[in-house]
């Protein structure tokens, strides 16, 4: 049995925006409810609070000329993964009235000498609809200062190890103390999931802090229905990890430097096409899914060193380039609630598909985590006033099976191998050899140690090539 036992009504699964708007969502449905937003830190964390660019975009659909374009952008840049017209359709419907609440607690929004909101086109878009607003480390403090002005509680040194669901319900989670390891179960009448994406699985990523990218293997442990999780958002970066984008890197004149010593220019292969193919990609920085400029990312992936580094000659200069993960945009399918196919339990942010799909564009993920935060949470507060938690008992005799034998130098290794081999075989466009990793995954599914055993499913998840039956772990 877990050394601690805590009880909630609302339970949050992480400390991102996603995450605190939805605790104070939950607050602001029902003040008497007890919410819990449980985390790995106290602090920034997450791809919004520790964004490298200290800076982040949303949507600003504020006519309907604006909602009806980015509903008909959004689509058509979520083929040909799964996206949700509905769920897509409530984000440009709710998205003023979200920001007018951004605005209201102090996110500092550029502007112009004016005092106008500065607009942008989010990546995937010629449309100068996004609003941009820097500063995270204040913008986490502002949303944790809400947080705590409704008096939620915060737990913080949690790692999240699984899903309680009796009886089709989820009725709380397990985890385990960074620090000292010692087991925690938390009972609560709903739980809304802000666990992060996929992209730390990867060795070369920039996704935020505090996310040890488990929520693949979390959600498809608990039977959750997923979507999308073979479609991940790489960028193209430096060695310093900063971004740089193809249509730079490929500029007329550049050459494309082989190991073996050869060379080309992009000229020669790509002829007078280039110029167009350049133009197309210059709209946006993650390589996108199936879309006529991805040869262009290709050609530079088929030409990656034995070190994952691309060499590029420009002029006198060589730039030295890798593909690196920066977010996902699969997870749980959820409802126009955020809630997944199991009852009472929720996915908002990095965690849920759905509002986008194979792609998504650049503004909409902070503009989702405002709307179907505040949906979860106020959805998750309804819930609870209707249900009661799991009997104390009950949920002991669950909690009685959980164990995680102390191997963390076995632990680290062995995910450290695992997310290695994902960088070499899952980047973008499945490499040689991916079938094989995957059967040496499949192993690593029985592991002892949860850890192992998570970090494997969810490479699982984010490496699948086709749409395949969900792998359950062994209970």
């Amino acid at each position: 049995m877990p050394t601690t036992l805590l009880s909630t009504d609302v339970l949050v699964l992480g400390s991102g925006l996603s995450g605190l708007r939805a605790a104070w969502a939950a607050k602001e449905q029902n003040q008497k409810l007890n919410v819990t937003v449980a985390c790995l830190r106290n602090g920034p964390s997450g791809s919004s609070f520790t964004n490298r660019n200290n800076a982040l975009g949303y949507q600003l659909l504020d006519t309907d000329d604006r909602k009806a374009t980015f509903v008909e952008e959004a689509m058509a840049l979520g083929w040909p993964g799964f996206i949700d017209e509905k769920l897509v359709t409530i984000l440009a419907d709710e998205s003023e009235p979200r920001f007018r609440e951004m605005e209201e607690i102090g996110l500092a929004f550029k502007r112009d000498t004016a005092g106008h909101l500065t607009r942008h086109p989010g990546c995937g878009s010629l449309e100068p609809r996004s609003v941009i607003f820097d500063d995270l480390h204040a913008s986490f403090n502002r949303y944790s200062k809400r947080t705590a002005e409704y008096n939620c509680n915060i737990v913080t040194d949690l790692e999240i190890m699984g899903i309680i669901v009796h009886k089709g319900t989820a009725c709380g989670v397990w985890g385990r103390s960074t620090t000292t390891g010692r087991l925690t179960s938390i009972r609560s009448t709903s739980v809304i999931m802000a666990l992060g994406g996929p992209a730390p699985l990867f060795h070369g990523h920039i996704a935020g802090a505090a996310n040890p990218g488990l929520g693949y293997g979390i959600m498809a442990d608990a039977g959750i229905t997923l979507a999308n999780t073979t479609f991940h958002q790489f960028m193209w970066g430096r060695r310093d990890r900063s971004f740089v984008n193809p249509a730079t890197l490929l500029a007329p004149g550049n050459v494309i430097l082989r190991e073996n010593g050869t060379s080309f220019t992009p000229t020669d292969q790509f002829g007078a096409t280039l110029t167009d193919l350049r133009t197309s990609r210059a709209t946006h920085c993650p390589v996108f899914h199936d879309r006529p400029d991805t040869i262009l990312d290709r050609t530079l992936m088929d030409n990656r060193w034995d070190d994952g580094f691309v060499r590029i000659k420009a002029h006198s200069q060589t730039m030295e380039t890798s593909l690196f993960a920066h977010a996902g945009n699969g997870g749980a399918v959820i409802n126009e609630h955020g809630e997944t196919s199991i009852r009472n339990l929720f996915a908002v942010g990095e965690c849920a598909t759905g509002m986008h799909g194979a792609n998504r564009m650049g503004g909409a993920m902070i503009l989702a985590t405002q709307v179907l935060g505040r949906r979860a949470g106020i959805e998750a507060a309804n819930r609870s006033n209707t249900i009661s938690l799991i009997k104390k008992n009950d949920f002991n005799d669950i909690c009685d099976n959980f164990a995680i034998p102390d191997q963390r130098d076995h632990e680290t290794a062995t995910v450290n191998t695992i997310r290695q081999e994902m960088q070499r075989f899952a980047l973008f466009g499945r490499q040689v050899g991916i079938q094989e990793f995957r059967e040496r995954l499949k192993e690593q599914t029985r592991s002892r140690n949860r850890i192992i055993q998570l970090t494997a499913l969810s490479a699982l998840e984010a490496s699948r090539p086709t749409i395949e039956e969900p792998l359950r772990l062994e209970k």
